[in-house]
């Protein structure tokens, strides 16, 4: 089945023709063991090689970390306001796509019988053959109190809270602790919360998060979202818990991407002659048992390279500055910088810093003081506030030299 995308709490890029069905990545047979996913520029865009290189090593590691970066909702300092569009973000998003997950929230339009826009969460329509769209007393749409009439639920959502924004306690991301079924709910709600912004700001007091995979969020003027929500990482994590959906049995997986550079035969290829729109990943899926389905190879995820309304892409990139620094103890290492207050900066590193076996969880990022988690394995990036401003790292084992990692002021390239 070839499904384009955009297709439509977390759920899979085939949630529009069937809500039950779980997607995993290109190569997963039902056997654990890691998975290794290659993504590539395609050859008839080299071109665009070096305005891509930066984001999509570092989407590639955000995915690879499923670490949640709780402030991902920031102000689009680089990337113009109006008339901007942001690349790296959008690769993030379209990213998840082609790894198996879907929107969990679609925006109502004229074909939904809703004539305002926003966002609910994610279903088919039900026997009556159209979608019964409601908010509910709160009159915020995509939570708990909204009505669906007879509409299939097609979102995942944590059995104990429905709360899209938080992880469970005990860390364990499978069918014991998540459930599609509306009888699963706790008492008292109608419908799954959804992590949108609206509701994180109204509902959650968490005005700087949405999850990744909310349709249109990187296209939303003034801000950009680069790093995982809760919602993106219980996705990816409850898929890895295999066929029998029990985290911690002999068929649960892990991915491991490969940001690859030129290819023509990468498992995800990037390209850019999509002739409307913006961005879309075309997936195709195979059936492996049940419920269950696996993406195929050579996938596209293509972009718009004229796009409409005076936009444009921008391509983020580093700038080095200058920073005193000092290698603290075999762990950690600090760094002290002139910065402009309202600016980005970011500091990167190699990814040898993480030894066999050690998560990038296990990196702590200290901000003037504050102690803050990295975006991924290998990067930090920060909104200045002040005219100078100290970083330490701390590692789980063993810091890289000091050499090898890159303090830099994210500028943005616009698309020729």
């Amino acid at each position: 089945m070839v499904l384009p995308l955009p297709a439509r709490a977390f759920t899979y890029v085939t949630s529009a023709k069937d809500a039950e069905v779980i997607v995993h990545p290109v190569g997963y047979e039902g056997r654990g063991g890691e998975l290794v996913v290659t993504l590539g520029l395609h050859p008839d865009f080299r071109d665009f090689e070096d305005e891509v290189t930066f984001s999509a090593e570092h989407a590639v590691a955000i995915w690879n970390a499923l670490l949640v970066w709780e402030e991902n909702l920031e102000p689009s300092l680089e990337i113009p306001a109006l008339g901007g569009t942001d690349f790296f973000g959008t690769l993030v998003h379209e990213t998840g796509h082609t790894l198996g997950l879907g929107h969990p929230t679609h925006l109502t339009t004229g074909q939904e019988q809703r004539p305002s826009p926003g966002k609910f969460s994610f279903s088919q329509e039900g026997p009556n053959g159209k979608f019964d769209l409601d908010e509910g007393p709160d009159g915020i749409r995509g939570t708990s109190d909204d009505e669906r009439g007879d509409d299939v639920n097609a979102v995942f959502f944590k059995k104990a809270e429905n709360d899209p924004f938080t992880l469970p306690e005990d860390d364990i991301i499978d069918s014991t602790t998540y459930s599609r079924e509306l009888e699963d709910l706790p008492s008292g709600h109608g419908s799954p919360a959804v992590p949108t912004r609206e509701a994180a700001a109204a509902l959650f007091s968490r005005p700087a998060t949405e999850a990744m995979m909310v349709s249109g969020g990187s296209l939303v003027p003034g801000r950009v979202r680069r790093g995982l929500g809760v919602d993106d990482v219980a996705g990816i994590r409850y898929a890895m818990s295999g066929l029998d959906e029990i985290q911690g049995t002999a068929d649960d997986y892990t991915i491991r991407l490969e940001w690859v550079g030129l290819s023509d035969d990468a498992d995800i290829m990037t390209r850019f002659d999509l002739s409307e729109g913006y961005a879309s990943a075309a997936v195709s899926v195979r059936s492996l048992s049940g419920n269950h389905r696996a993406m195929g190879k050579n996938r596209t995820i293509n972009y718009n390279p004229n796009l409409s309304g005076n936009r444009a892409w921008y391509f983020p990139q580093p700038v080095p500055v200058e920073s005193g620094s000092r290698v603290v103890n075999a762990r950690a290492l600090e760094f002290n910088m002139e910065t402009k207050p309202g600016v980005r900066y970011g500091i990167s590193w190699p990814l040898s810093a993480l030894q066999k076996g050690e998560e990038a969880s296990g990196i702590i990022v200290q901000l003037n003081g504050t102690n803050r988690s990295p975006m991924s394995g290998r990067l930090f990036l920060f909104v200045a506030e002040d005219t100078s401003t100290n970083l330490k790292i701390a590692f789980p084992s063993v810091a890289p030299e000091l050499d090898e990692a890159a303090v830099f002021q994210l500028t943005a390239r616009q698309a020729n």
